[in-house]
């Protein structure tokens, strides 16, 4: 697991890095680098309210466009934990026709309070852009991944398969200073459809200057199938973020 984490951590975005710098590969159109610090309300597996942290990078290039993002939540009330929840992902794309790319994603979660010691998923897929304006961006995207996860809980247990992933991603600029984004993630496994995954996060930021911005956002994951009666299928978050452009 150590191994994957500093693949994901390190390796993929200094990968991003890499290929900026080599300019006669990629042309870069527009780079995005921020922090989120979130005041987080939590319901579900996990009944907090805490502070939160989340960095994001990602480059557009002619041909090429890489993201990773990486958030962590953690809460103690009375010395015993309430929230404990660190998330990975990142995706590089390389378009191969004007609207198609193919890509690569990875990903890499812990959340002890919904049932996972770990949960790690990665593999290639296709998107196409549906939309792509000045002013809104909508893409659809498909791959087939891998699936790892251990479960809390002092089980043991562990789980493996392929799954389906189908996700969407749409902003759209509804005022100059006024963003609308949604994120729809849906994956099912191979070999057992009643086990799926459902996350979504729907938000709304406003524009301050060039460098900040207040974004309130709304976080919905869902897994219908949990390794013990006492976790819950649904955890949802609020979050009121402040975010730093850099």
């Amino acid at each position: 697991m150590k191994t994957y984490l500093i693949i994901i951590c390190f390796i993929f975005p200094c990968c991003l890095i890499n290929t900026v710098l080599a300019k006669d590969n990629v042309t870069i159109i527009k780079w995005q680098r921020n922090i989120r610090i979130s005041y987080a309300s939590s319901s579900g597996n996990s009944e907090s309210e805490t502070f939160a942290g989340r960095f994001k990078l990602s480059f557009e290039g002619k041909t090429n466009r890489g993201y990773f993002n990486t958030e962590y939540y953690l809460d103690r009330d009375d010395d015993k934990e309430t929230e404990n929840k660190l998330d990975i992902d990142g995706r590089w794309e390389h378009l191969i026709a004007d609207r198609t790319f193919l890509f690569t994603n990875t990903h890499f979660k812990r959340d002890k309070m919904a049932g996972h010691e770990y949960r790690i998923y990665g593999g290639p897929g296709i998107g196409y852009d549906i939309i792509r304006t000045p002013t809104s961006h909508l893409k659809g995207l498909v791959s087939i991944n891998y699936d790892y996860e251990k479960y809390t809980n002092n089980t043991g247990l562990t789980y493996s398969s392929a799954m389906g992933k189908f996700s969407t991603i749409y902003s759209i600029h509804i005022l100059e200073n006024l963003i609308f984004k949604e994120d729809i993630d849906y994956t099912i496994s191979f070999e057992n459809s009643d086990r799926y995954f459902f996350d979504s996060e729907s938000a709304i930021q406003v524009k301050i200057n060039n460098y900040l911005a207040l974004e309130l956002s709304y976080k919905i994951e869902y897994q219908n199938v949990t390794k013990a009666k006492n976790i819950e299928h649904t955890d949802r978050k609020l979050l009121a973020s402040l975010v730093v452009n850099f």
